[in-house]
């Protein structure tokens, strides 16, 4: 059985394996093959650092309009041993018609490129997916027309798209699927929104899991950033003006990955109260942006200056407040959920590291592929 069967027989109940040479036009197909060839680069450079201790992980796309992500093992074709990272086919579409759409706008970022010949913005409230369904909205893809613009939109695409790669990927080599499996759940979601309710039950172990890969995924968009910034020339000439400032690069890093927790909430500016039985409240994940960047920064790149660091990181964050509200037609934007996530925060990973600690981390051990992390509650 090759990896592609395995993989469709694996993810069939969720539409199986997408097959992309069967799109329509070239360039549409071109969108995927470009991601996909980044993903796989990704997985052989893990594989060529830790060459004894590498699983079988394969990627590829799902047959699947709505707006998801998932990681997964061969237990279904009783190949436990082989690991398995899917992005919908929705999810691509989606975020190239959001952040193109976006640029294709002269409202958002203005100082990039020359926003004058693209269009006027009317509010879309249905431009934010409808995470009941994860249904892909019907919006007409528009491209911007400035070709700065549109360069900058596939920055912005990289960088999203990039993160909830890492963010599976944690869940494989950090043990996660293994360990979900062994309870009888064969798939690890990242949005499954219909589960969203008040806190009754101790979902402390799934929140850890969602913690830990939000923070792998974090570290490497960042590590991929500073490397970038240092080398600008790494990315080739197209996107390398995005790189050239490391504090303008941060910032753009922030506002990707804060306004995707902004749609894990369905654009709303939802309560730190507000649960979900797999994944932490979108609020306090959008909070954590700013908290880990500026630790992982911190420790990671000592030259680069904290303070204006941690300014871009805010920055970046609010900007994505901003940009849900303008598409949303929202006359204001609310800070207070996001201010009590600031205050609740430090609590809430006391509660859950501790938790990893003395009774998650002892467990996932044997289904890890990496040294787990001791975490820290950097401030």
């Amino acid at each position: 059985m090759t990896c592609e069967e395995a993989f469709h027989e694996s993810i069939l109940n969720y539409g199986g394996r997408f097959d992309t040479s069967t799109l329509l036009p070239d360039d549409t197909r071109a969108l995927f093959e470009d991601h996909a060839f980044r993903f796989r680069k990704y997985l052989e450079a893990w594989k060529a650092t830790y060459p004894k201790n590498s699983p079988l992980i394969h990627f590829d796309w799902v047959k699947n309009d709505e707006v998801n992500a998932y990681a997964f093992n061969g237990a279904k074709v009783k190949l436990n041993d082989w690991y398995f990272i899917g992005i919908t086919k929705g999810a691509i579409i989606y975020l190239h018609i959001l952040f193109e759409r976006m640029l294709a706008c002269k409202q958002f970022f203005p100082t990039i490129g020359i926003p004058d010949g693209e269009m006027d913005f009317n509010p879309i409230p249905d431009l934010i997916p409808h995470l009941a369904s994860l249904e892909t909205p019907g919006i007409e893809w528009v491209l911007p027309k400035d070709p700065i613009r549109k360069v900058f939109s596939e920055f912005l695409i990289r960088m999203i798209a990039d993160f909830l790669f890492y963010h599976e990927l944690s869940h494989v080599l950090d043990g996660h699927v293994g360990f979900i499996n062994r309870g009888g759940r064969p798939v690890r979601f990242e949005l499954c929104a219909t589960r969203r309710t008040k806190k009754k039950k101790d979902y402390r172990s799934h929140h850890m899991m969602e913690i830990l890969a939000d923070s792998y995924a974090m570290t490497a968009g960042l590590a991929e950033l500073m490397a970038i910034c240092d080398q600008p020339y790494l990315i080739g000439t197209s996107l390398s003006q995005f790189y050239n400032n490391r504090y303008d690069a941060l910032r753009h890093w922030s506002f990707v990955v804060s306004f995707y927790f902004r749609l894990c909430a369905n654009g709303i500016t939802s309560s730190p109260d507000v649960y979900d039985e797999d994944h932490p409240p979108p609020i306090m994940r959008q909070a954590r942006v700013c908290q880990h960047g500026a630790a992982a920064i911190r420790e990671y790149w000592p030259a680069v200056d904290i303070e204006k660091a941690r300014k871009s990181l805010i920055e970046g964050c609010a900007a994505a407040d901003h940009a849900i509200a303008y598409l949303m037609g929202l006359s204001e934007v609310k800070v207070d959920a996001i201010n009590k996530a600031f205050q609740d925060l430090p609590q809430y990973d006391t509660d859950n590291v501790a938790h990893w600690e003395n009774e998650l981390k002892p467990k996932m051990v044997k289904h890890s592929f990496r040294a787990l992390p001791n975490i820290r509650l950097d401030r």
